[in-house]
């Protein structure tokens, strides 16, 4: 399974990165390194049995009490230091910090950053299949490689690692994140970041560009009633390019109060499905999607990613055809309970089609909590056009299934600017 990260107590970061070294390294086949196993508590480091000399060479050294120690022990308390600050920073939201202590930890060729490493390959080789774990500190990885071919003037090959990190991890990143991220696009000379700029200083819309619709039945395009009286009424995206690039986005929610009274709610937000326009995509028989995980059920499917988005630009879109059960593409996505989520697509089918939106919740477990479909076919035939409608996050989950696909139909679906975003109620003063 493609999960997201969670924020750990720092009590677990250590378990997780056992997780990493042990479990999911065997997911892909890869031997286990040699690297004692670690748990922290709130006393420090603390090694398993097997490895008491290295615990206490470890602790006094970092206090300082043992002035030498072996080459090993040194290199191995180093490895361990910088492995734990790396966790540190993760789970505190300082990406800049956990990028550089991955590049340290790199050059002294960390045994960590070589799971990493074979995590990232394999996720390569297997095209992000569904099986697959995200291990905590893969994102940061990716970011570090990109400055890594920053560092070497290798714009293309930094280009690939983030939009990798963007893909693994939807959401917030930092501004240095972001700033190196739009040295490399000047760099490699893409136009967009000249699009997204005349996008940003648009004026905002008076009305909203794109309604939402009750999930039951996506044409009938009325206002849904959220919580405490407020109606969404819909939303205008003002950055369509940010979406392309897993930039933030600027989108104006429009609202009706308890009193019918209109609210335009200006937001700077993530969509949180990676990738949803299909920019990025290999095409031919064996599509991959990053960001995506492929399964084909019963029968071989065709794809195809037209270069022609639905308001004329050069860009892409999925388009998913089959004879038989269906092609389904999915992403897991870490949620709120209790939250409220936005979702949006433009999508298009010929006669005999049948695109579907499934949406499974699942606990912290990964137990299927609910079930339930959003968009349940279209009208056919009909120029494509977006959908859009609302979902509210059952009280127990804490990830989300998404899959989109041809279900168990012999036309063609088109899929493009697939979005989830989340929603904040606005203020009531």
């Amino acid at each position: 399974m493609l999960l997201p990260n969670k924020e750990l107590p720092l009590k677990d970061l250590v378990t997780a990165l056992v997780q990493v070294l042990a479990g999911m390294l065997t997911v892909f086949g890869v031997a286990a390194l040699s690297l004692p196993l670690l748990r922290h508590n709130l006393n420090g480091i603390e090694l398993l049995k097997n490895a008491p000399a290295l615990q206490a060479s470890y602790e006094a050294g970092l206090n300082n009490e043992i002035p030498a120690q072996t080459s090993s022990e040194a290199g191995a308390i180093s490895d361990l230091q910088l492995t734990l600050d790396t966790l540190k920073a993760i789970n505190s939201g300082q990406p800049d910090s956990a990028a550089q202590y991955l590049l340290q930890a790199s050059a002294l060729g960390s045994n960590y950053v070589r799971s990493l490493e074979a995590v990232s390959a394999a996720m390569q080789e297997r095209k992000a299949s569904p099986d697959l774990p995200v291990p905590m500190g893969l994102p940061e990885y990716q970011y570090a490689q990109a400055i890594q071919a920053m560092l070497h003037r290798d714009w293309s090959k930094s280009l690939e690692y983030f939009q990798s990190a963007v893909n693994i991890h939807p959401g917030k990143w930092s501004d240095l994140f972001y700033a190196r991220y739009k040295t490399v696009l000047t760099s490699v000379g893409s136009a967009e970041l000249s699009r997204l700029s005349a996008e940003e200083a648009a004026p905002p819309a008076s009305s909203p560009q794109q309604l939402v619709g009750r999930k039951v039945a996506p044409w009938q395009d009325m206002p849904l009633e959220i919580a405490n009286g407020w109606k969404l009424q819909g939303f205008s995206l003002r950055t369509p390019t940010a979406l392309n690039l897993g930039f933030p986005l600027l989108v104006d929610f429009f609202w009706l109060d308890k009193n019918s009274q209109s609210r335009r709610q200006s937001s700077q937000t993530w969509n949180l499905l990676a990738n949803g326009g299909f920019e990025q995509a290999t095409t031919g028989k064996n599509l991959n999607v990053p960001g995506w995980a492929k399964q084909v059920q019963s029968v071989p499917a065709s794809y195809g990613i037209p270069q022609l988005e639905p308001d004329g630009r050069k860009g892409g879109n999925l388009v998913l055809s089959t004879s038989s059960e269906g092609a389904v593409f999915s992403r897991y996505l870490s949620v709120k309970p209790g939250g409220w989520l936005l979702w949006s697509t433009w999508v298009q089918g010929t006669e005999g089609s049948n695109p579907n939106i499934f949406v499974t919740w699942l606990d912290h477990e990964r137990q299927t909590v609910q079930s339930e479909i959003p968009l349940q076919g279209v009208r056919q035939p009909e120029a494509g056009r977006n959908y859009a409608g609302v979902l509210q996050v059952p009280a127990k989950a804490e990830y989300l299934l998404v899959t989109v696909t041809n279900y168990k139909a012999a036309g063609k679906v088109e899929w493009d600017n697939l979005m989830i975003l989340e929603l904040k109620l606005p203020s009531s003063d």
